[in-house]
């Protein structure tokens, strides 16, 4: 997995029910933190030996999740309190050559200003409106996570494609991918 030659230990931030557990096949240990206790999985499963789940925000995970090879954070970077002071602190916890991955939503357009008329779509526009700017994304590896690579996508509907412009209808995602050296 990500070229590294034994299984890793993922801490998954933000792990909601712990989708990403069961869809990997070869890991040391998988820790999903949530602070929302409603959607951390509890049920039995085969790898459950090797699966845990903290209820915790990524500002207050405990010190028994010391270290991790792979941290791994989908579509709640925008909520957390401080992005850039929490990822400075995810990386103390990084082994060394280990990874931080992060997808989350790109705002390309202004804030949205108006209250919708159902709730759908106002968290829809509250997403929007937390998500980071392109300006933001690059301030946020340069302070914490610096020497990221970083990709956008465009969701057109069809499919998740490499951005070749800002303009989308559906959506447009990044994706960041830093190597602890």
């Amino acid at each position: 997995m990500l070229g590294m030659n034994t299984p890793p230990r993922i801490i998954d931030v933000g792990c909601g029910e712990g989708l990403l557990a069961s869809q990997l096949e070869d890991f040391e240990e998988y820790i999903g933190v949530d602070p929302d206790n409603s959607g951390i999985h509890t049920g039995n499963s085969a790898l459950s030996a090797k699966v845990k789940f903290i209820r915790a925000g990524v500002e207050n995970i405990p010190p028994s999740v010391s270290h991790a090879d792979i941290i791994v954070s989908s579509l709640n970077l925008a909520l957390w309190d401080d992005p850039i002071r929490r990822c400075i602190d995810l990386r103390k916890r990084l082994s060394l050559g280990g990874r931080i991955l992060i997808i989350d939503l790109l705002r390309t357009g202004s804030r949205i200003e108006y209250a919708a008329s159902n709730e759908l779509n106002q968290f829809l526009i509250d997403q929007h409106n937390a998500s980071l700017t392109p300006e933001d994304l690059k301030v946020l590896c340069r302070k914490a996570l610096p020497g990221a690579e970083i990709s956008t996508f465009t969701d057109n509907r069809e499919t998740i494609v490499p951005t070749i412009d800002t303009a989308s209808d559906y959506g447009n995602l990044f994706f960041i991918n830093y190597q602890e050296a």
